[in-house]
């Protein structure tokens, strides 16, 4: 275990798949169970007696909120409407809220975590310039599409 333990949620966590990558975490000792979320439409946590330190909820905004990393194990119809909904969430509040979006990236990068290495990596590279060079590729091809 780390000296600085990140907070993870599984959404869908008392599923098949939820449950048993849980179980593993917590053998494991990947995380303490108090820095693990659950979150189901029950509300019930079946099979996690032996843990009463998670946190269980059924509210996927107040998983999302509390934790670093966030797990969907959900079925696929289910992760679709979840994937969904984040996105809309995501560019709700980046349209509508304060701070920009150029903004939020700066405070990951003052937080200085581990996203914030990774976006200075990025600023250091030339990834918008390729990001830039495929979707002008893509447009140019958009274009040929119906002509051929």
């Amino acid at each position: 275990m780390t000296a600085d333990p990140w907070t993870l949620g599984i959404i869908g966590g008392t599923g098949m798949l939820g449950y048993a990558i849980a179980h593993a975490i917590l053998k494991a000792r990947t995380i303490p169970p108090d820095r693990l979320w659950i979150s189901n439409r029950s509300g019930r946590a079946d099979g996690f007696d032996d843990h009463p330190d998670i946190t269980l909820t059924t509210n996927n905004q107040d998983l999302a909120q509390g934790c670093d990393v966030i797990l969907l194990s959900v079925p696929p119809a289910m992760a679709d409407r979840a994937v969904r909904q984040l996105f809309l969430s995501a560019g709700t509040m980046m349209a509508n809220a304060q701070p920009t979006p150029a903004e939020h990236v700066q405070q990951m990068i003052d937080y200085a975590g581990t996203t914030a290495a990774g976006l200075e990596d990025m600023r250091r590279s030339t990834i918008a310039q390729d990001i830039a060079k495929g979707l002008d590729a893509a447009i140019a091809r958009t274009r040929t599409i119906g002509s051929s």
